[in-house]
This record gives C-alpha cells, structure tokens and sequence, in this order.
C-alpha cells in the first residue's frame, strides 16, 4: 500500500509493506520527502489506517532530517 500525504503545504510520500523480499514476518511504513525518510518496522502487517497513521507520526523526524 502506498499514499501521499500534505501537511502545511509539504507533500510526503508513503508506503507500507514487507521489510524486504525474503523478510518472514517483518513489515514496514516508510515516510519521506525530498532524499529523507524514517521507517517504522513492525512484527505483524499494519493495516491501510494503521499504516498511513504511522506515516503521519513520522512526518516531524522527516521534518527534521531535510
């Protein structure tokens, strides 16, 4: 899955899904803008709400990385 959110006029790209090709149960959401982005790794995989929500939590330490 994968999204773009706008914040104060700033456009994050999103996505969320398997931590790499040969991960068994590690997923991830990934957040960023410009050449910086933050990734959050989970155990089990996020749902569509809980995936764009933790991408919206990330948007201040990429904030901050740019």
């Amino acid at each position: 899955m994968k999204g773009h959110i706008e914040q104060n006029g700033t456009r994050y790209e999103w996505w969320a899904g398997k931590a790499s090709p040969e991960a068994e149960g590690e997923y991830c959401v990934h957040c960023r803008n410009g050449d910086y982005g933050v990734t959050r790794y989970y155990d089990n995989e996020p749902d569509q709400n809980e995936a764009e929500t933790t991408a919206r939590k990330l948007i201040p330490v990429v904030r901050q990385l740019n």
